[in-house]
């Protein structure tokens, strides 16, 4: 079950319409302010003072024993000299709330959103980079910045921005991660944000040394420009890949093939049952959609017939139309997929069975 409602998606998540689109949580009600959506680049101080004006701060467990429990003696003397804390474990919370966000090892050591997320960024946010979102997950468990070329980039006529996800989290989810992506304008953060995967990343541990490596960070970001160029040579050979109608069809049978029916006769009665009716329909179904996408979608249909647009098509389909669990939020899911590669994988497994296809 996610924790994430629309309120708090409406409360911790700030986006610039401008670049990314309005997001589905936004109130559309008339009259209605939405004051976390920016119509261009959100300010770093906004950022700073709204999502992230505290601290996470590591404290001590203190073990409570229920009334009535008989404790020996000596175990009782050794936990009133200690304290009654649990050694070797910290708890992580937030110095305003005092919510808990993980608890963990001695060695682990939670990194500030402000240091290493607003002020890393800032170390090269100048006149040619923007925010373009930033927000919390999970009570501030998680968090990210999302920064980019205000500029777009056009290859064919698939245009493209550079982005850059500074990403870190406290319930130990995720090591700190700068990593570049690329965000397409035609289907926010889609296809192109998992083609990414070539793209350069610096990943930081929550060790106790690792305050040292901020400046390795800091370093690290100024690949972003060069990156960018780099998906602009895949994107041109992609676009540049013809697929028939037939290799197509073949593209589809592997990665969704439809299974054998499987039959077996009920005892009772004797009639003939599909065993497998649910995994055929869901087959089907998923199917039924990306040929939709492919053919029809203004997200993918413009590059029918080149390997951008069958790869685009899956892309599209497992961010906006796989099923959720009851209770997910589809926004919180696909941007936790994002940080944490899940998108660059599957990607680079659809890219490897396409040109599999093609060669």
């Amino acid at each position: 079950m996610s924790r994430q409602n629309i309120e708090w998606l409406r409360d911790n998540v700030m986006v610039d319409v401008k670049r990314a689109g309005k997001p589905w949580h936004a109130d559309l009600t008339p009259g209605v302010e939405n004051p976390n959506l920016y119509d261009g680049p959100i300010p770093l101080a906004d950022v700073e003072t709204r999502l992230f004006p505290w601290e996470p701060m590591g404290v001590d467990i203190k073990l409570a024993i229920p009334d009535g429990t008989n404790v020996p003696k000596d175990i009782a003397e050794r936990m009133v000299e200690n304290g009654f804390v649990i050694p070797g474990y910290k708890a992580w919370i937030r110095d305003d709330t005092f919510e808990l966000m993980g608890i963990h090892t001695d060695g682990y050591v939670g990194h500030g959103y402000r240091q290493w997320l607003t002020e890393a960024v800032a170390s090269i946010l100048k006149d040619d980079l923007s925010i373009i979102t930033a927000g919390l997950l999970d009570g501030g468990a998680k968090a990210w910045v999302q920064v980019g070329l205000p500029e777009s980039v056009t290859v064919g006529d698939v245009e493209y921005r550079a982005t850059l996800f500074a990403t870190t989290s406290l319930d130990g989810s995720i090591a700190t991660t700068y990593k570049i992506v690329i965000t397409l304008v035609v289907c926010d953060n889609t296809r192109a944000m998992a083609l990414g995967e070539k793209g350069a990343s610096f990943k930081v541990k929550h060790t106790k040394n690792s305050g040292l490596r901020i400046m390795e960070a800091r370093d690290a970001l100024g690949i972003i420009q060069k990156s960018a160029d780099g998906f602009g040579e895949e994107l041109e050979t992609l676009l540049a890949q013809k697929v028939t109608p037939k290799q197509w069809a073949k593209f589809l049978d592997t990665i969704n093939p439809m299974p054998a029916e499987e039959y077996a006769k009920r005892e009772d009665t004797g009639e003939v049952v599909v065993l497998n009716k649910r995994a055929i329909t869901m087959a089907e179904r998923k199917r039924d959609g990306l040929v939709y996408m492919y053919n029809n979608d203004d997200r993918v249909a413009p590059w029918k017939g080149t390997a951008f647009g069958a790869l685009q098509a899956v892309n599209t389909y497992e961010h906006h139309e796989t099923r959720t669990n009851k209770g997910t939020v589809r926004l919180e899911r696909n941007m936790l997929r994002t940080i944490k590669g899940e998108y660059d994988s599957l990607d680079r497994s659809t890219n490897q069975i396409l040109q599999s296809v093609l060669a």
